[in-house]
């Protein structure tokens, strides 16, 4: 089943939104999140598809900003803002590349 992990991470990053959530699960979050986006720019979705300039640089903005071992610290309000945009664009490339894997219905 292609896709689990980002699959996986959107789910994490919205769990993370809710309050009282324990520190371990925010390691665990960071190195999810990073994997998801590695195997987005590494393109283990579609590998047959190159992968345009906005995957690549996207995911090297969030892989910086999860790296689970240069952890940057910024506030609650902040991580809400990052957590919502990174499980948006994972969910934008599932989307997109589900799209991708649908036949297109026309015959030539």
């Amino acid at each position: 089943m292609r896709g689990i992990i980002q699959t996986i991470a959107i789910g994490m990053l919205l769990l993370g939104l809710f309050p009282r959530v324990p520190d371990p699960f925010y390691v665990a979050l960071r190195w999810v999140v990073s994997l998801a986006f590695l195997s987005v720019m590494m393109g283990d979705q579609v590998q047959a598809r190159e992968k345009t300039a906005t995957e690549k640089t996207m995911s090297i903005v969030f892989i910086v900003l999860f790296n689970p071992l240069l952890p940057l610290e910024l506030n609650r309000d902040l991580w809400i803002l990052v957590d919502l945009a990174a499980a948006g664009c994972l969910g934008y490339v599932l989307h997109k590349h589900e799209l991708a894997d649908k036949p297109s219905g026309h015959t030539s």
